[in-house]
């Protein structure tokens, strides 16, 4: 098994590490801005309903669709 994966060029793994660090920062922000969005003022949040949180992700989220989604190759 240990050879089959030295066949792989570096850059493959590169790539795989990177996409691995983009998965966890894209996560780390979506996971923790819901609970900032919705939890108490006093606690220094924003205290919004979970309506307004839900129209703020999707807003946010069908913003980024638009700029970075579909494109077309070749």
């Amino acid at each position: 098994m240990l050879a089959t994966l030295r066949k792989f060029p570096g850059t493959f793994y590169l790539a795989n590490g990177m996409e691995i660090f983009e998965r966890m920062a894209w996560y780390g922000f979506w996971i923790p801005f819901p609970l900032y969005l919705t939890g108490s003022i006093a606690d220094g949040c924003l205290g919004m309903t979970d309506r307004e949180r839900g129209v703020i992700a999707g807003v946010a989220t069908g913003a980024l669709a638009d700029k970075f989604g579909f494109k077309r190759s070749g």
